[in-house]
């Protein structure tokens, strides 16, 4: 009697622990692989961060203009990425269902998009540098 409770009890535990372990891997295959960024749309967003810009503000960035869908898992995998202590600025184009993990590693790597540059009638090389450091944070 004692030994056909101490089975069930056993199973019990083997299928509870079955089920956590497969729903915590579908969760972290999910936060991993599935598309967050530009869910409901098809065009791309030119992601500007400034030198003093911190991840809180990058994060909240990226959550109020609706490119980030899930902030808690994009926040978990960068904490796990280490891209909350090493964010870095420029100019970033973020492309429609990219995933949490491409995004962060576009962002940690530090993969800028390039800025182009034109300028007409320029007649001394400070009209020049006015010109070329307007939309860059250089003096």
């Amino acid at each position: 009697m004692q030994s056909e409770k101490r089975k069930n009890i056993y199973l019990v535990l083997v299928i509870a622990f079955s089920v956590t372990a497969i729903s915590l891997s579908f969760y972290f295959y999910q936060i991993f692989f599935s598309p967050n960024a530009l869910i409901d749309s098809d065009q791309k967003y030119m992601l500007k961060i400034r030198s003093n810009d911190t991840y809180k503000t990058v994060a909240d960035r990226l959550y109020d203009d609706r490119v980030v869908n899930d902030l808690v898992s994009f926040s978990f995998l960068s904490r796990l990425l280490g891209y909350q202590d090493n964010v870095k600025s420029g100019l970033y184009t973020i492309t429609p269902k990219m995933t949490n993990l491409q995004l962060i590693r576009l962002l940690r790597s530090g993969n800028q998009t390039p800025i182009r540059v034109t300028f007409n009638n320029v007649r001394t090389k400070e009209d020049l540098a006015e010109k070329i450091t307007a939309n860059m944070e250089i003096t």
